[in-house]
């Protein structure tokens, strides 16, 4: 098994409902934690920037 090869499986994994979940599960722990560092003084601009984030790197429906 060759570079590539890891690369290509690391790709299809992040790729599917494991990788969606994943990445969900670090936007809101990063968010939640700004939130609590700011107080939740910005938490509307925080689970806009979280949506945000979520279509950039999420499926969008495609599986």
């Amino acid at each position: 098994m060759g570079l590539d090869d890891l690369a290509n499986k690391g790709k299809e994994a992040m790729g599917g409902e494991q990788g969606e979940q994943m990445s969900d599960k670090g936007i809101d722990g990063a968010g939640d934690a700004f939130d609590k560092a700011t107080g939740d003084r910005f938490a509307e601009h925080t689970d806009k920037a979280q949506e945000s984030a979520d279509g950039a790197v999420g499926q969008d429906g495609r599986q």
